[in-house]
Order: structure tokens, then C-alpha cells, then sequence
């Protein structure tokens, strides 16, 4: 484990160099408004991208996986000036000259209050599809009628009005780590030999990432972690596929992280950079239609 003085040394130097650097980069005017989006003052990096996302933005980002947007909180995480040198290259200026160099009249940028469903069809044009590197330059039409502001009174007053008018706070992350799966049923005839292809989809509210597929086996071997953002509320859905058949899921109650959490701030301090906790392990077993699924779960950050 970490000693007390290795902590000490790793948050002060968070909070001197890099933690100044971070504020000079979002003081820039260029990064003063999400990338993808008409929202002010991001709070989220997309670290392999080099650009800065307000909240909502960033929870698109968590469901089209590491490979595509590796995401950091500029309030819960700690970053490195390898991170830092990548935002300072690129930044939202070049990053939306590169990724919106064409985009088409039927693609209106984002306004800060948009819906989660066009929200999420923009940015995976953008960065999955990139259909907007192409052809010549286009930037794109701002959207000139935003919504009004939500009432106070729809505020925080429960998780169905915060995902009607998309302002869902996430308090973090989490890391899940698919392991393997043993003695799965097969269906039907996909594969060779009667054998199944089985892939995972862990869905946490309005995000879903999806596993590697299995290929021609019952004991599937994934070893892929994967991440999302949390509201701390929403429970955590598991559904295992081969092709388009559904095999079977789990439903995984995600309040007993705040629980420990909660249970270890009593006999500790929080470090000032949220530092992350590792929560129990925790194992799908005895489902009469997956066999057994392992998986760990992990890395739960509090403000």
C-alpha cells in the first residue's frame, strides 16, 4: 500500500505545476467552451483527443470507450504534463479544425442544453464515424435557438427530470473489468461447430460500452476493462450476447459503494484530488442462463 508520505509527495505535486498548468490551459479562450458543444467552462479532457468537454458532452465520450476518448475530470483527477503537453498542441481551436473540417448542413452543432439522443449522434459522427474530416472546409451552423434554463424547481428533484432535460451530474467513475465467462449456453448455430461468439453490454443509465467479441467459444475469455460515468443512483445492467441473441444478464446494485465509501472517510481522510476508492468484488454466478460471469468492479471517485 501507499505510505502516508507517498501520498503527501504525489498530491503536492499535483497541486503545484500541474495543477497551475491545468488552470493556464482552461483559462485559454479557445478551451473557455466545451469542443462539442455551446457549453461554458468545461470540466472534463479527452487526453488522446487535446480537448476540453463540459459534463454532458464528457458522458458521451465515457460510452464510445477508451479507444476512442480517454476522458479525465479537471476537478477529480489527477493529471501529468504528458497529459498537459496534449491538451497544450492541440486544444478545441485545432481539434474542431480537424474533426468538424466539413460538416454538413443536416449536423447543427450542439447547444448546451440539447438532448441526449442528437447529442450523441454528433458526437459519434465526429469522432467514430469522422464524417467531418473530409472534403473542403465547412464549420459547422450553431444552433441560434438554445432552450431556456431548466425551473429551479426541476433541479436535482430526482434522476427521471434530470435525464429529461439532459443535466445529469455525475459524482464519478467507475472501472469494470469483464473477466471471463464459464459454460455458457450455446444458441443456435452461430460459429463453428454449434459454438457461440459471445460479447457483453454493461449499460449505466443512458450510457452502453460493449466488450471484444468471443470468438467460437462457450468460456469466453475477455480481460477488458471498461468505463463509466456514475450519477449514484443508477445500477449497473449486464446482458451477454452472441450475434443478435440475448443469452442472459444481471442487474448490479451500485449503492454499496457509497456505503464503503462512506464507511472509509469515517476512519480517513479524503485526499483534496478525490482520491479513488476500490470497491468489492463482485461475482454473477448460478444464472440458469449464463453459467457464471466474473467481474470486478472498481475505482468509484467522489468529489
Amino acid at each position: 500500500g501507499e505510505g502516508e508520505g507517498d501520498g503527501e509527495k504525489r498530491n503536492k505535486a499535483w497541486d503545484t505545476p500541474v495543477k497551475d498548468r491545468l488552470k493556464e490551459l482552461l483559462s485559454r479562450p479557445q478551451n473557455k467552451i466545451c469542443a462539442d458543444c455551446s457549453a461554458h467552462k468545461p470540466t472534463w479532457g479527452s487526453t488522446n483527443l487535446g480537448v476540453f468537454l463540459c459534463t454532458q458532452c464528457a458522458g458521451v465520450h465515457r460510452s464510445l470507450g477508451v479507444h476512442i476518448s480517454m476522458m479525465l475530470s479537471t476537478k477529480l483527477d489527477e493529471w501529468n504534463h504528458t497529459q498537459l503537453d496534449v491538451m497544450d498542441m492541440i486544444g478545441n481551436t485545432r481539434g474542431n479544425e480537424k474533426y468538424e473540417y466539413h460538416v454538413p448542413d443536416e449536423f447543427v452543432k450542439p447547444h448546451h442544453q440539447e438532448d441526449r439522443f442528437y447529442r450523441e449522434k454528433y458526437i459519434r459522427e465526429k469522432y467514430v464515424e469522422r464524417g467531418f474530416m473530409q472534403r473542403t472546409r465547412k464549420p459547422p451552423k450553431q444552433n441560434p435557438t438554445p432552450l431556456p434554463p431548466p425551473p429551479p424547481s426541476l433541479k436535482n428533484k430526482n434522476k427521471a427530470a434530470a435525464s429529461n432535460i439532459g443535466m445529469v451530474e455525475f459524482i464519478g467513475y467507475l472501472n469494470v473489468t469483464l473477466i471471463r465467462g464459464e459454460n455458457l449456453l450455446r444458441m443456435g448455430y452461430h460459429g463453428s461447430d454449434g459454438e457461440t461468439s459471445p460479447f457483453a453490454k454493461l449499460q449505466l443509465g443512458n450510457q452502453q460500452v460493449q466488450s471484444k467479441v468471443a470468438k467460437n467459444t462457450c468460456n469466453p475469455e475477455w480481460e477488458e476493462t471498461m468505463m463509466l460515468c456514475w450519477d449514484g443512483i443508477e445500477e449497473l445492467h449486464i446482458d451477454i450476447f452472441s450475434s443478435d441473441e440475448h443469452m442472459g444478464g444481471h442487474t448490479l446494485p451500485l449503492l454499496y459503494l457509497l456505503d464503503e465509501e462512506a464507511a472509509r472517510v469515517g476512519g480517513d481522510s479524503i485526499s483534496s484530488s478525490g482520491r479513488s476508492t476500490r470497491g468489492a468484488d463482485s461475482v454473477i454466478s448460478d444464472c440458469p442462463d449464463l453459467g457464471s460471469i466474473s467481474e470486478a468492479i472498481g475505482e468509484e471517485e467522489e468529489e
